[in-house]
């Protein structure tokens, strides 16, 4: 039978702790002991200078507790042999190389060397194998393995930095042709045509394929969770002859989040298999099927319970659209029910002896029957046993108490703390990481701001007392939702008057004052004074915790859009002199990485030249640059790149907004010639239907593209744009006949709400955040200009999908609240409906209460729950000060990026 292989004792590792090893936090004092010099390179020391574009680069991953002892081991040859290098600066940037939070593709490269050519590359290898041959660390993603903890790559040493097809900022390499290219970090390795493995009497390159059945029974049939420590599968196994069942298989990738004392993933699941047999009998877990190792992974099986997670429920619950106080009595009963369900699991535990110390909603499954079962059990804390020692490190963001974040013992307070993060995420909606927690009595009013129950928020900001003996007993709190219950069940739908929070001006203009100092400050991604953006990689992504970061010119996401936001709020009179430093160091960045190279960047409007040149103009209207012949040229200059594209995001739809953006600061000659040149194609291109052939689309992929960014209703919106400034009966007439052509793709704009649909007609390669709030957008502007009143009421219809008093994680311009609150700002302006106000007060009020307080003084949004935010303006804070900015000036301020 394959139960009897399970262990029902205390893993030994979790019991007896092996001896540290010598460590140190910083490790530049390491490289100071040799009378190194270094230079900082992002999270790295580098030693030596690195010259060459390309070539084979020698990494080597370790495990955190062996990074000292490695650097004294290997430091001394690396000398001796004169041959550039770099090391993980510091124990902080080591762990996040580690553990996958810099991206999958950089995981495991704590050291990487630099040979000159394939002889010495070579040699280094070989002697590195022997010099580590005691040492270990996890898997390197994008290498090949050589030995011991020595992994290589052919890739960039000192690349040639560009805009890629997207307009961002990207490494390139040479082809065997002398081609540029993108440097791939593919997964898994893949030899580059024409280039010479050098390591044959090592290995050969050729990665091993992965199994499709582990141990000979467990086949996995999908991911259910992608994650770099190890993947979590459905699949089925084989029951018996001709018999197979469903099941879950956890994986463990060795030396994987290993702490300082060496236990890594796969002991924290040997510690889950035997809580889950220990409890079996008292807490509903599923049943463990089987563990076993596999090519030094470790898989933990486990039965398949069918069912949805708590956090899809709550989704599913219409939440991310709607508050607790406007949900119906119906609803609220049901929520409350799972609440005291999980209470009466987190009681079970207790009484056992045992602290769960990650309570989620990912970690909880409702089956089909509504019985709560819990998931995962890896932090897991025995009070009797004293066991594992010393418990196994962190938890998820948002859900953590101080004291855990901080690795004290453990007490029953961090899961009162956990439950309370529970309780607000499903009383709110909202991931509790979005809640500034430091102060309870805020944190109550915040709270109350969605929940409307001075009891319900006394009780959940108490447990987030930062003095645990402060917080509820569980005891009281089950007492309190119990009495919840009751009065629920007594009251009707629709019994208690709503009280609708009045915006303050005063609150909002202290807000948007914070929040523009925010910008400048930790946590906000910054590095050498300019602000950084999330290093987007579609291509093998496999950490929802990513922190890759650089620096790029763009308007959508990067420097442009903070200049842009800075320069109209200065404008409208606030004050930026927090940020000044920062904003002229952007625009030197911006004239070293575009000027000089125009005919290399990207032409279009988010992440291009067009983008920059609306920036530009800023600047120079709020008297932050001079209005000089240079900058007139400059912004002429970045208007008249080519451009095969169509579409608003790159291609001439954009460059034209950009152009009557501009047009102040433009000769009336030129102008002229650069709207001529864009309409021409746009027109001479438009179908009979009204569509357009997007990016080099056939005609029938090209019916998909509704969307704004990339599809035909951004096109509309241009044209709809210029007949504003310059009426012109053709261009008329073609706007017209794309907006039928999209009424009909979308049947009104219904089908932008149904979620099979709205695929469908957007597609999924263009399924940017702003598609469909654009679509809405271009009608509302039609309206305005045209003034057929079937506009308004399709605009008014599809507005109305959207819940009064709707909630959401994502605060961004990029389809979050911000950017529906711009939307409702210009439907307010245009069809003079006090609603659409109302609502943007309601998203207004909704930021205000979910803002982090920074320094007294300056504020922040936790704009994901993971990383860092940025000021990008459509995906990071600059988007949601923009927001802000126009409910405060709302006749002085045109829609972000557009007008």
């Amino acid at each position: 039978m394959l139960e009897q292989n399970i262990n029902t004792s205390i893993p030994s590792v979790v019991k007896h702790p092996k001896n540290n090893y010598q460590n140190f936090d910083d490790y530049s004092k390491i490289l100071d002991t040799y009378g190194l010099q270094y230079n900082v390179a992002d999270y790295y020391l580098q030693v030596g200078e690195i010259t060459q574009v390309q070539g084979w680069i020698i990494h080597i991953s370790v495990v955190i507790s062996q990074v000292s002892d490695l650097l004294q081991a290997i430091v001394p040859f690396l000398i001796a042999e004169n041959i550039s290098f770099k090391a993980a600066k510091n124990r902080e940037a080591c762990l996040n190389l580690l553990n996958g939070v810099l991206g999958i593709r950089q995981v495991g490269k704590v050291i990487s060397i630099y040979p000159e050519n394939n002889v010495i590359a070579l040699h280094i290898a070989r002697e590195l194998i022997l010099l580590t041959k005691s040492f270990k660390g996890p898997q390197i993603l994008t290498d090949v393995y050589l030995g011991s903890i020595i992994y290589a790559r052919y890739g960039s040493f000192n690349p040639i930095m560009q805009n890629d097809d997207e307009g961002k900022r990207n490494k390139f390499i040479y082809d065997a042709s002398g081609h540029l290219i993108k440097d791939p970090y593919s997964i898994p390795f893949v030899l580059p045509q024409g280039i010479t493995w050098p390591f044959t009497s090592l290995t050969n390159p050729i990665v091993p394929i992965p199994k499709k059945v582990f141990a000979h029974f467990y086949k996995p049939l999908s991911v259910l969770k992608d994650d770099v420590r190890g993947n979590v599968y459905s699949g089925i196994y084989v029951k018996g002859l001709f018999r197979t069942a469903p099941c879950v298989i956890k994986e463990g990738k060795k030396h994987m989040v290993s702490d300082d004392i060496g236990r890594d993933i796969r002991d924290r699941l040997l510690w889950q298999q035997y809580l889950q047999n220990e409890l079996a009998e008292d807490i509903p877990m599923p049943k463990i099927i089987d563990s076993f190792e596999e090519d030094d992974n470790t898989y933990l099986v486990m039965e398949f319970i069918k069912g949805t997670s708590l956090e899809d429920r709550l989704k599913q619950f219409t939440f991310n659209r709607i508050s607790w106080k406007y949900l119906t009595n119906e609803e609220h009963i049901i929520l409350i029910s799972y609440l005291l369900q999980i209470i009466s699991i987190i009681e079970k535990l207790h009484y056992k002896g045992y602290i769960h110390r990650d309570i989620q909603p990912a970690n909880f499954i409702i089956d089909d029957n509504g019985q709560f079962f819990l998931i995962d059990m890896e932090l897991t804390y025995s009070l009797k046993e004293g066991v594992p020692n010393p418990p196994f490190p962190l938890g998820t963001p948002g859900y953590m108490s101080p004291e855990q974040q901080k690795e004290y013992l453990p007490t029953v307070k961090e899961d009162i703390y956990g439950l309370g993060a529970l309780m607000l995420c499903i009383l709110t909606g909202l991931s509790p990481a979005k809640f500034d927690t430091q102060d309870i009595i805020i944190l109550e009013e915040h709270i109350n701001f969605f929940v409307g129950d001075r009891t319900i928020s006394d009780l959940v900001s108490a447990c987030f007392n930062h003095a645990p003996e402060e917080r509820p007993t569980l005891g009281f709190i089950k007492s309190v939702i119990e009495q919840c219950q009751i009065n629920l069940s007594t009251k009707k739908d629709g019994t208690d008057t709503l009280q609708v929070q009045v915006l303050s001006t005063h609150t909002l203009e202290e807000t948007i004052l914070n929040s523009i100092k925010g910008l400048i400050i930790s946590p906000t991604v910054i590095s050498e004074g300019m602000w950084c953006s999330k290093l987007s990689t579609t291509e093998n992504a496999g950490s929802s915790s990513q922190r890759e970061y650089t620096k790029v010119i763009g308007l959508r996401e990067g420097i442009g859009g903070v200049l842009y936001l800075l320069a109209k709020a200065k404008r409208l009179g606030f004050d930026i002199d927090s940020c000044i430093d920062s904003y002229y160091k952007g625009w030197h960045y911006i004239e070293e990485n575009s000027l000089g190279i125009l005919a290399s960047i990207s032409p279009g409007l988010h992440d291009g030249a067009a983008g920059v040149a609306i920036a530009l103009q800023e600047a120079i209207q709020s008297d932050l640059l001079e209005d000089n012949d240079l900058n007139r040229y400059r912004i002429q200059s970045y208007l008249q790149i080519p451009n095969n594209n169509l579409n608003i995001a790159d291609g001439i739809a954009g460059q034209g907004i950009a152009a009557l953006i501009c047009k102040t600061y433009l000769d009336t000659n030129v102008i002229r010639q650069l709207l001529e040149s864009y309409l021409t194609v746009l027109l001479n291109s438009q179908q009979k239907d009204g569509s357009w052939i997007l990016n080099n689309s056939s005609k029938k992929s090209a019916s998909t593209l509704i969307g704004f960014s990339y599809g035909v209703s951004g096109i509309a919106f241009f044209l709809l744009q210029y007949i504003s400034v310059y009426p012109n009966e053709v261009v008329k007439n073609a706007a017209i006949r794309a907006l039928n052509w999209l009424i009909k793709k979308t049947n009104g704009l219904n089908d932008l709400f149904n979620r099979k649909k709205y695929k469908k007609i957007i597609g999924e390669k263009y399924k940017t955040g702003s598609e469909w709030t654009g679509v809405i957008l271009t009608f509302i502007r039609a309206y305005e200009i045209i003034q057929d009143v079937q506009y308004k009421k399709i605009s008014e219809a599809a507005l109305s999908n959207f819940h009064a008093y709707m909630i959401n994680n994502n605060l961004t311009q990029d389809v979050g609240i911000a950017g529906i609150g711009e939307l409702y700002l210009e439907a307010w302006y245009v069809f003079k409906n006090e609603e659409w106000k109302q609502r943007a007060d309601w998203l207004t009020n909704l930021l205000i209460h979910t803002r982090m307080i920074e320094n007294k003084n300056a504020c922040y949004w936790q704009l994901q729950e993971h990383n860092r935010p940025t000021a990008d303006l459509l995906v990071g804070t600059s988007g949601i000060i923009h927001f802000l900015l126009k409910n405060w000036a709302p006749y002085r301020l045109g829609h972000c990026i557009l007008s």
